[in-house]
């Protein structure tokens, strides 16, 4: 019995080889970088793709089981989405599907303040709470755009591929348009040897992320240049609340410290894709908005689900107990836009400003320049204001003489 049991298996194996059958391959996990930091030193990072080109793009490719750990916050556009038009058509407005901004049903805080606007719940919860953990990764088929990050989950996500041999889809960047650098095409294939390596990633990675420190330290230098253009007698100086070069956004402000004269005028832009900033004067106003007024955690039984409005609880501590209520509010005062133009005076603010903030009647949004004209002298430390969105490291200095 033992003796045909043996010649069973070695039958066996003998036709494998004679067919060419090799052992099953065990699914693999890859980390790819769509976010870097830059060093702490430099108040920057990059949102490129770190991955080998092929066809002139940064591709990774897969077999069906594998899972890619994702460092960086990105969405996981359903197969054949053109990545170059989908934001454009998909996320741009508020209350669009994918967008980043929502409109609130329960505007006012008892007591408190005016929050009409929200962040989509759709960039807040991931399906499940998955994704966390690579014991418990999200499930990509690839019918669905799907949003591994959750509001508490890092900037770090598993996820499992689930779609077929011979599929691609592409990983995005949760704001702003995908371009040819920060755009990541995923090939499934069927063929082991084909299936992308840690080892190319990794130094793919280390050589651009060198690459990209490099530019924006040549960047932040170049930009503490002051500029300015003669008007009616006075000067116009350009300031810059935030920046962004290529693949590469800067959380400061430029120049960090301004020098100009009494009447002159500071005008602030906004020209970026992947973040949003406000610039607020005086600077202790400002923080306490980044801090305490600016934006609002609460549970929300039915958020902006239809039928009878179930009120938020304001009062609760988040996490709530039930992750699929909870919602983050922002505040009028944050996001639309106040003031006179002139100061020193009372509370200026440019509201909330970035090319994924829409402009409506409770927030300045979109990319226009915000200006204030100086028409007292200073002390020699300068006004100082801050972006209410990132708090007090992201300040800067207006000195008028």
């Amino acid at each position: 019995m033992k003796r045909r049991f043996l010649i069973a298996v070695l039958g066996t194996a003998l036709i494998g080889a004679m067919l060419g059958g090799v052992p099953a391959r065990a699914a693999t996990t890859l980390t790819v970088h769509t976010l870097s930091g830059l060093g702490r030193e430099l108040p920057a990072y990059t949102v490129r793709a770190m991955a080998p080109e092929e066809d002139g793009a940064p591709t990774v490719k897969v077999m069906e089981g594998d899972t890619l750990k994702i460092a960086g916050f990105s969405l996981i556009l359903q197969e054949n989405e053109d990545p170059y038009t989908w934001h454009e058509e998909n996320a741009r407005e508020i209350d669009s599907a994918y967008g980043t901004f929502a409109s609130d049903p329960d505007p006012d805080v008892p007591n408190f303040l005016d929050a009409p606007t929200t962040l989509n719940p759709f960039l807040i919860h991931t399906p499940d709470g998955c994704g966390t953990a690579a014991e418990t990764p999200c499930h990509f088929d690839g019918k669905t755009t799907l949003n591994p990050f959750g509001f508490f989950s890092g900037p770090r996500a598993w996820v499992q591929i689930d779609a077929k041999k011979n599929s691609e889809f592409w990983i995005v960047p949760q704001t702003g348009d995908a371009t040819a650098e920060t755009a990541l095409k995923v090939e499934v294939t069927d063929d082991p040897a084909a299936v992308t390596t840690q080892e190319s990633l990794d130094a793919y990675f280390k050589s651009a992320k060198a690459s990209d420190r490099a530019a924006a330290e040549a960047t932040f230098k170049a930009m503490q240049k002051p500029r300015f253009r003669e008007e009616d007698g006075h000067r116009i100086y350009q300031a810059y609340a935030g920046y962004e070069s290529g693949p590469i956004v800067f959380d400061a402000n430029f120049p960090y410290k301004l020098t100009i004269r009494k009447g002159d005028e500071v005008e602030w832009n906004f020209e970026y894709e992947f973040n949003f900033h406000t610039v607020t004067f005086p600077f202790k106003k400002g923080v306490k908005l980044a801090n305490e007024k600016g934006f609002i955690f609460a549970c929300d039984p039915d958020g902006s689900g239809e039928g009878p409005d179930n009120p938020p609880d304001f009062e609760a501590t988040t996490p709530c107990e039930d992750m699929t209520q909870f919602e983050f509010d922002l505040a009028r005062k944050l996001t639309a836009e106040a003031g006179d133009g002139v100061f020193p005076g009372g509370f200026e603010n440019s509201g909330f400003k970035g090319a994924d903030a829409p402009t409506t009647s409770d927030m300045s949004g979109g990319t226009s320049p915000w200006s204030l004209t100086f028409d007292k002298r200073s002390t020699k430390k300068g006004y100082r204001y801050v972006c209410a969105v990132h708090g007090s490291f992201m300040d800067g200095r207006i000195r008028v003489k």
